[in-house]
Formats: C-alpha cells, sequence, structure tokens
C-alpha cells in the first residue's frame, strides 16, 4: 500500500498538468470557436466558460490591439526557443513587422512557404516529397501530409503537448490549415467564412485573407507550427540516436 501511495504522489506533477492541459484547452476551443487562434500571453484566465462566442470574440479584438507589443515579444520569443533556422526567424520577423504596419496579406502568404521550408529542412530530412503509395510516388510535401499523419499517429502525446495548445490546434492543423480548397460555391464560402486562414485558400488566392485578424491568426498558426515541427524533429533525432548501433570496440593496438 505503501508503494501504490508513493507511486500515486510521483504522479501527481504530471496528473496536475494533465488537468491544467485539458481545462485550458477548453478554453482554447472556445478562442478558436470564436475566431481566434490561442496565441503565448493569450489572456486564458480572462475568459469564461460561459461566455458567448461573440463576447470572447470582442475580448480577444481589443486584446490583439491594446496589447500588442507584448503579444509581439511573447509570439516573437516563443519562435526563438523552437530553435528553427535564422531565416525562419527573419522571415517571422518581417510577417511581424507587416503586420505591424497594417499589411495583412503579406503576412499571410509569406508564413505558408515558410512552415513548408522549415518542414522540409528538418522533419523530411530535405526531400521535397511524401513517401511513395505503392507504386506511385509520393506527392510534394508542401501540405505536410505524412509530417500530420505522424503527429496523429505515430508520435507520443508529450512530444506533441510541448507545442502551445497542441490539444485544439492539431486538429485545426489536420482538419483545416491544409485542406483542399474545392471550385463550388459552398467550398469556397467555408474557407470565406473561417478567420483561420487555409494554405490551399491563400497561396493560390482562392480566397482573399486581408484582415487584421487573418493576419493576427497566421501568425499564432505559423507559431505553433514552429513549435510543433522542431519538437516532432528533435524527438526524432532522439530516436534515430539511441537506435544507432555502437560503435566496435577498439582491438588491441598492434605491435
Amino acid at each position: 500500500m505503501k508503494e501504490f501511495a508513493a507511486s500515486m504522489e510521483a504522479l501527481k506533477p504530471t496528473m496536475v498538468w494533465m488537468a491544467k492541459l485539458y481545462a485550458d484547452a477548453r478554453l482554447v476551443d472556445a478562442a478558436l470557436a470564436a475566431g481566434w487562434v490561442a496565441f503565448p500571453g493569450m489572456p486564458i484566465d480572462q475568459l469564461s466558460k460561459d461566455a458567448s462566442k461573440d463576447e470572447i470574440h470582442h475580448l480577444l479584438d481589443r486584446y490583439t490591439v491594446d496589447e500588442w507589443p507584448t503579444i509581439k515579444e511573447r509570439i516573437w520569443q516563443s519562435v526563438k526557443s523552437t530553435g528553427v533556422d535564422s531565416e525562419a526567424l527573419a522571415t517571422f520577423d518581417e510577417a511581424l513587422r507587416a503586420h505591424e504596419s497594417g499589411l495583412y496579406r503579406s503576412a499571410v502568404r509569406v508564413l505558408f512557404p515558410e512552415i513548408e521550408r522549415v518542414a522540409r529542412s528538418t522533419v523530411y530530412e530535405g526531400s521535397r516529397w511524401e513517401e511513395p503509395v505503392g507504386k506511385n510516388k509520393g506527392a510534394l510535401n508542401a501540405g505536410l501530409k505524412d509530417f500530420r499523419h505522424v503527429v496523429q499517429h505515430n508520435v507520443p502525446v508529450g512530444v506533441v503537448a510541448k507545442a502551445d495548445f497542441a490539444l485544439t490546434l492539431v486538429e485545426k492543423m489536420c482538419e483545416h490549415l491544409y485542406k483542399a480548397v474545392g471550385e463550388d460555391e459552398a467550398s469556397l464560402n467555408e474557407f470565406r467564412n473561417d478567420p483561420v486562414p487555409n494554405r490551399h485558400a491563400s497561396q493560390h488566392a482562392f480566397v482573399i485573407y486581408s484582415s487584421r485578424q487573418h493576419s493576427f491568426n497566421a501568425l499564432a498558426m505559423a507559431a505553433f507550427m514552429f513549435q510543433l515541427i522542431m519538437s516532432v524533429h528533435d524527438y526524432a533525432a532522439k530516436l534515430a540516436a539511441s537506435r544507432a548501433p555502437e560503435p566496435p570496440e577498439a582491438g588491441p593496438p598492434t605491435p
């Protein structure tokens, strides 16, 4: 019994962390439903679980204007901490400055290609292609299909959860961010009505993302994607190192 109690005591920090993770996820879900991607420094403590979508939207709409200098620094530091390369940092800095200057289209359109470049140079090990399917050559990996599959099915949840707001934003990544836009009006309206930019819609200008909210959500989602990509990359590198064969022991010196 004492051993069981000791085990439960040891698990307490993890259980507290998981409880907070799921509690925060419900509020992050509510923010996303109100049209805002969660971001470092988001005032979760000001979000009521009983607030309406409109109330949450107005709160975050005002907050992202009034507290922009603080938010900008928090997002910037979160991206720097991921270990992305200098090109990614320079691009993200340009997107921040574009947003700050009201160049909202620019922020959206510059970030998706940079997310893809970072993924290609890390988790895809420089390849432009997804894995082949049967006898067919793999498709170009601009949509990060294999990466998204691995995140959902092969990577431990603790690795994924290192990225901020992962429980909510992984789902958004998989179900919306890289979804193909159909030609019919119903499909186009689906994406027009979602304030989180979609890669296919933005890069081919099927939908015009020109508002401050579009730009802000692109910045927040890019910060999340950089965190997620680098977390998975670090995990894969450690896993590969652990499976590497031990070097042979040196033999006796030759006379």
